[in-house]
């Protein structure tokens, strides 16, 4: 999204210069607030995305390479490597956003799941209608949207927070603990003092590893741990 804004803003000022955007995925625009309430409201992907690449190109006058990821940046000779060829700039800039955090010594599995990008939402949406047992792990402000919006569709939720309350750093505690309360009267069990050791693909379970309380099987696992800059190629 931050390539695609800077760009606009650039084309405000320079009407002729070049401009090349490099993105790893199909290059829709769309409102990254969205993915965390667009369960609530019942929104197709089709309808979080205000603008395909072909619209932006045709929009900003810019040139927009999808599904080409960047896989080494040459500073000296001014040259981004793609898979099938590079590229020479005269100027780069680095808007590559943020990445989701990993639950620490867990591997990646199926059913194991982070929501940062349109593409993680639509795998989200293609697992829903199988998954009837969901946990998601950490009550900041995702899990907690995800988790209200999951119980309202009718989905068992259990939730692994650190803290007594949700929302911890970001409300009194008074209103983290009223909002807790809230989310376990319409079902959701919460689940403290216990620390995710492992996830592990069961035929079509999860099972959940607890540092603390049994091992419990869920049929889909939200992390909602953060988010990071991704800074792989920086």
């Amino acid at each position: 999204m931050a390539g695609y804004m800077l760009a606009q803003n650039i084309r405000q000022i320079e009407s002729s210069k070049s401009i090349t955007v490099v993105t790893q995925n199909d290059g829709r625009f769309y409102p990254k607030p969205m993915l965390s309430t667009a369960l609530y409201h019942k929104k197709s992907p089709d309808h979080i995305v205000t603008a395909t690449a072909q619209e932006m190109m045709d929009k900003y006058n810019i040139h927009v390479m999808t599904n080409a990821p960047v896989t080494e940046v040459d500073f000296a000779q001014k040259k981004v490597q793609l898979p099938n060829q590079s590229l020479a700039y005269d100027q780069l800039v680095f808007a590559t956003g943020s990445k989701s955090n990993k639950i620490p010594k867990v591997k990646d599995v199926e059913g194991l799941l982070s929501v940062n990008s349109i593409e993680d939402y639509e795998t989200l949406l293609d697992q829903l209608p199988h998954a009837q047992e969901i946990l998601i792990i950490g009550s900041g402000l995702v899990g907690i949207e995800f988790s209200h919006d999951l119980l309202t569709a009718g989905h068992r939720v259990s939730m692994v927070s650190q803290t007594e309350e949700a929302l911890w750093g970001l409300v009194p505690k008074a209103i983290g603990l009223k909002c807790r309360d809230h989310l376990i009267d319409m079902g959701l069990e919460w689940i403290t003092d216990a620390g995710v050791r492992d996830v592990q693909r069961q035929d079509k379970k999860l099972s959940v590893h607890f540092s603390e309380q049994p091992t419990k099987q869920y049929d889909l696992v939200l992390s909602a741990i953060g988010i990071a800059p991704n800074t792989d190629l920086a």
